[in-house]
């Protein structure tokens, strides 16, 4: 095999990045039903807009920080962001039993915010030591152990506060992340040393190139399209169904449903993406999912509802595992984390702005066309993709570095 080609992962080394992903998604997510339970036992209850800012605050931090650790991530390895991140969140998240007041609980988020980063740095390591035969596949095992921890993370943190308590929970989460940390350990990554990285400024916004930056677009725009329904499904489930409760237990299990489609197909989407292309893929995903929302708007009853969001999320699943695919193919290997890190970024921008959107549109136009509004983003998606690939050059471009690696 040629140099200027990553050698294929060790025999364990897919296996060893999963399991830290789902250990770092699992005490991630754990921490999202404990944090609000813990801000309102400090400061008493009925103080929920505190909880929301304590919870809320470290996801704009890590917004904010996410580009700066991919940046960094280019220039010291992804390895040592996995092992920076995974040991310090288990200090950060043991501090929190410390906080006993409602500001230093909102300090520890921002520092919890500020020390993430861990699924941006595997996501990396897996694009540069992964062959393009099976990168689909590689990807879409850490999006499959990532959801894995979406799943088990609040059950577990729901249960630890209920029959433990708040610092059982926390220390839980703090030794699931130091799993993380020595997951990883044993993997070795080598770098071809690139001197002027380290004797050069870096430049306010890395050189990713206008695909890069395309892939990047396509993120946010697309989360943004698919967090509306965060709040537009409920209000539709609504129409259906007016008893409240029986809404929100609806609602409840189609999300719960959604979840499960994730874990049971995304294997299989990173095969289709490996067989056939991401290039095919990204545009029937977009044109389907599109389709699929707009009939969704038109559905009447609780049932029909139901099977239309399913499929759309069989079909939905996996399209930021094709975006990375996308980006990880127009952005050279060197700069690989800084543009993961953005990538981060972008989802939670998305994240933020869809359910706002959501709400715009529903108080603008009504609650069945907020779903053709989603539709024709995905739509614009799709047309975008297909205009940006008539520029992406015929082989990946020329890789500065090399990172490659093993099981010691």
């Amino acid at each position: 095999m040629s140099s200027d080609r990553p050698r294929p992962a060790s025999r364990f080394g897919p296996f060893l990045l999963a399991t830290g992903t789902l250990l770092s998604s699992t005490s991630f997510f754990l921490m999202l039903p404990v944090v609000p339970l813990y801000v309102i036992h400090v400061a008493g209850s009925g103080d929920f807009a505190l909880a929301g800012v304590a919870l809320g605050a470290s996801f704009l931090v890590s917004s904010l920080s996410s580009p700066i650790w991919g940046r960094l991530t280019d220039r010291f390895g992804a390895r040592p962001m996995m092992l920076r991140s995974a040991f310090g969140l288990a200090i950060v998240y043991a501090l929190f039993p410390l906080a006993q007041t409602v500001a230093l609980v909102i300090a520890v988020r921002i520092l919890n915010g500020l020390v993430a980063g861990y699924t941006p740095a595997a996501f990396t390591l897996a694009t540069r030591v992964t062959p393009p035969e099976r990168l689909g596949r590689a990807l879409t095992g850490l999006s499959v152990a990532r959801n894995a921890g979406g799943l088990l993370g609040p059950a577990l943190g729901g249960l630890l506060v209920a029959y433990a308590g708040f610092t059982e929970a926390f220390l839980a989460a703090s030794v699931i992340t130091v799993g993380a940390g020595l997951v990883v350990l044993p993997l070795k990554e080598e770098r071809k040393p690139r001197n002027r990285e380290r004797t050069e400024p870096m430049p306010l916004l890395p050189r990713l190139g206008r695909e890069g930056y395309v892939a990047l677009t396509l993120t946010m725009v697309t989360v943004a399209a698919t967090s509306m329904l965060s709040i537009t499904l409920p209000l539709l489930l609504g129409l259906a169904e007016s008893d409240a409760q029986n809404v929100a237990r609806n609602f409840g299990v189609l999300q719960s449903l959604s979840a499960l489609i994730a874990l049971a197909l995304g294997m299989a989407w990173g095969w289709l993406a490996d067989r056939g292309g991401y290039a095919r893929l990204v545009p029937a995903v977009f044109v389907t999912s599109g389709i699929l929302l707009a009939v969704l708007g038109l559905m009447q009853g609780t049932p029909s509802i139901a099977t239309v969001y399913l499929l759309y999320s069989a079909v939905q699943c996996e399209a930021m595992t094709l975006i990375v695919m996308y980006l990880a193919a127009v952005v050279p290997s060197g700069l690989r984390g800084s543009a993961m890190g953005l990538q981060n970024s972008a989802q939670q921008m998305g994240s933020a702005i869809g359910p706002v959107l959501g709400g715009a549109v529903v108080f603008l136009g009504g609650i069945r066309p907020s779903f053709w509004v989603s539709a024709a983003l995905l739509g614009l998606c799709c047309a975008t993709f297909l205009l940006a690939r008539r520029h992406l050059r015929s082989q990946p471009a020329a890789e500065n570095d090399q990172v490659e690696t093993g099981t010691g």
